[in-house]
């Protein structure tokens, strides 16, 4: 995620970059290049707010399935405790019948 997270600001930065690119060539710029920067940065724009909304929401799920495995990991834990315990008492029970 953190790969996908550089890539989506490198992807920005290059957006702002390009739209500092038009507004210093406006003037020196034929239209077709001035229309061609213009769609170049809209859609780079435009796919890096796509990306960083799915990235948000990957996020979103991995920590909803973080917090799950926590809560299903301590109710195992509880369990097992308590099952140990069961034990250890049969243990010692069983060791202190045949001893008597």
């Amino acid at each position: 995620m953190k790969v996908e997270l550089c890539r989506l600001l490198e992807e920005k930065r290059s957006a702002v970059m390009r739209l500092l690119l038009l507004y210093f060539t406006f003037h020196f710029s034929s239209p077709e290049k001035l229309k061609e920067l213009i769609l170049i940065c809209v859609i780079t724009l435009y796919r890096a707010e796509e990306l960083e909304i799915a990235l948000m929401e990957m996020v979103k799920e991995d920590n909803r399935l973080e917090l799950s495995a926590r809560v299903y990991l301590n109710f195992l834990q509880t369990v097992l405790l308590a099952h140990r315990g069961r034990l250890i008492d049969c243990f010692f029970g069983c060791i202190l019948t045949k001893n008597v």
